[in-house]
């Protein structure tokens, strides 16, 4: 199963900051059959697929099914993506200090990632953007990594 998984997290489209669908999207159910049944962790690395699709909706269904501190940062970066800034906050306290962020980033948490894509209102041009989708790509490889098995 886990190779199932990291070979659809691998095809898949980096995640946009927005809830827009990225090129080359795939279908919540065509994903889900190609994943076959998850349980546990892999609910999460599923709801990391499902982002990088684009698909908010069946992320939040999978970060839902979870408890613990994975289930919430990916529930955090699904609301980022969705635009609920404060709902993504929220659930960024509810993850915790997630030594794993460390793997992302030095200087940015789940939050001041929150923060600085809040910040640019939409606009998702330029160099602060770019950063912040360098960054959120990163948070996802590592929150698959630890959590595809």
């Amino acid at each position: 199963m886990s190779d199932t998984l990291r070979s659809l997290f691998s095809a898949s489209p980096q995640a946009l900051l927005d809830d827009d669908l990225p090129p080359n999207a795939r279908s919540e159910k065509d994903l889900r059959e190609a994943a076959g049944e998850v349980d546990g962790l892999q609910r999460v690395a599923l709801g990391c697929i499902l982002l990088r699709h684009g698909l908010l909706h069946p992320a939040h269904d999978e970060s839902q099914a979870i408890s613990g501190p994975y289930g919430d940062w990916l529930h955090a970066i699904m609301h980022r993506m969705e635009g609920d800034y404060g709902n993504s906050h929220y659930w960024c306290r509810r993850a915790g200090g997630a030594e794993l962020y460390e793997q992302v980033s030095d200087e940015f948490t789940p939050a001041k990632l929150t923060d600085l894509v809040a910040g640019l209102h939409g606009q998702f041009t330029g160099e602060a953007a770019e950063a912040a989708q360098i960054l959120q790509a990163r948070e996802l490889e590592v929150l698959f990594e630890h959590s595809a098995g």
